[in-house]
């Protein structure tokens, strides 16, 4: 654990993110189960060209800085101790390098810990950023009047189309890319910078997928084994007996492992997904995407890939919707049990 802990830069010194900072990370959200989407490696790392990911050690505390030009601000730090002493740090810090001082992405459970009021502190209530969570038993099953159009879209897709579900693998990932470059060309992801580093961050999830926390098993004759998908670091047990993190705590323990799935239709690759536990009850769905030209192509990965691999789990987090109105209406379609509610944090000036 020492050496880890380690190997992350101490305040005020940072360092960009990068795969070798997958194991540190891994132990961390073990250690501190997430609720927010953005607390995996797996989202972070993706993500980290387009909010210029910075990480960092604060006393206890791993720390992330999105260094994004416009729009500069702190994760919440992970860890224990005075937490709230640490946010202050972080804020003041931010407030003398002149730009705006914000810990932003704070879901409401951090929140509720504290008078950040008494503390002199403002919180700010932030929707676009707020995390859609549903039951997974209504994302599989689609019982009831509120998801007979879903219903109905998967039925009349099943009709036209012979098609196959199957785990996503190495095997599948230049198909998979084929298929989001194909989806950008439609949207012009080039000219719209939203769309642009969602482009960059899938292609960083496609390319780096075995990396990023699985295994494809081969057997004997050197094929692909989609069945056998194993993580592939174990944090817990690489940590030692020496404990979990600085203090020698220790928490509950969960076990993550992306997967990803597609949809075949005449051999091609029409719709991949990709998720991972983000706690024991919750599995986050980080990509999702289909070629608009097949009807109820995107609510049928979405069941299927449930159903086949996450069934265990009672929640899906299907992250936020960014303020977007399209987004907001396809997110609410699917009608979430609660949302995870984040806020930002800032200096009360």
């Amino acid at each position: 654990m020492e050496e880890l802990w380690k190997s992350v830069p101490e305040f005020p010194l940072f360092k960009n993110l990068s795969l070798e900072d997958k194991p540190i990370l891994d132990l961390a959200f073990k250690q501190f189960p997430p609720l927010i989407s953005e607390f995996t490696f797996t989202n972070l790392f993706i993500w980290r060209h387009a909010y210029q990911i910075k990480i960092f050690r604060l006393n206890n505390f791993l720390c992330l800085l999105a260094e994004n030009r416009d729009h500069p601000f702190f994760f919440p730090p992970i860890g224990e101790g005075d937490v709230v002493e640490c946010c202050r740090v972080l804020l003041q810090s931010m407030k003398e390098k002149g730009v705006p001082a914000k810990i932003a992405r704070v879901p409401e459970e951090f929140i509720s810990r504290f008078d950040w009021k008494a503390k002199g502190l403002v919180v700010k209530f932030d929707r676009d950023q707020s995390d859609y969570i549903y039951l997974s038993e209504n994302l599989i099953n689609l019982q009831g009047r509120k998801y007979h159009r879903k219903r109905n879209h998967i039925k009349q897709f099943k009709e036209k189309y012979i098609y196959q579900y199957l785990p996503l693998t190495i095997e599948w990932i230049s198909e998979c890319l084929r298929l989001e470059a194909q989806w950008c060309d439609f949207r012009q992801c080039e000219v719209i910078p939203g769309l642009f580093n969602e482009s960059v961050a899938i292609k960083e999830a496609l390319t780096h997928f075995e990396a990023l926390g699985v295994n494809s098993v081969r057997n004997s004759s050197g094929a692909l084994n989609p069945a056998e998908i194993i993580p592939k670091y174990d944090p817990v047990a690489a940590a030692g007996p020496e404990g979990l993190w600085p203090g020698g705590s220790s928490g509950p323990i969960f076990s993550n492992g992306v997967k990803g799935g597609v949809i075949l239709i005449d051999g091609k690759v029409e719709a991949f997904t990709l998720g991972e536990p983000l706690n024991s009850e919750t599995i986050v769905i980080h990509i999702e995407k289909a070629n608009p030209a097949f009807e109820g192509l995107y609510p049928l990965i979405n069941q299927a890939f449930l159903e086949s691999h996450w069934s265990g789990f009672t929640y899906v987090n299907r992250e936020q919707d960014l303020g977007e109105d399209g987004l907001r209406k396809a997110k609410e379609s699917y009608f979430p049990h609660r949302m995870i509610n984040k806020y930002t944090i800032g200096l009360n000036e």
